[in-house]
């Protein structure tokens, strides 16, 4: 009867591991959510630097016109 405590000791041990697990598992997720969001970050900065090239190239062609 001794030998039921420490079992179930154990099972909660192997339950706390499994729990860590899970909160690891989730601690990846966040991070990769969070490099997610910087790679689309990076796009929208790309994205504006594009609008800006195509304004630049809008007035070069404004002033060629100009000349």
């Amino acid at each position: 009867s001794s030998r039921g405590p420490d079992n179930s000791a154990e099972q909660l041990s192997r339950t706390t591991q499994q729990n860590n697990s899970a909160e690891q598992l989730s601690r990846t997720t966040q991070q990769n959510n969070s490099a997610e969001q910087l790679g689309r970050t990076t796009q929208q900065n790309n994205s504006v630097e594009q609008l800006s090239r195509t304004t630049r190239q809008n007035n070069s062609a404004e002033q060629l016109s100009r000349t």
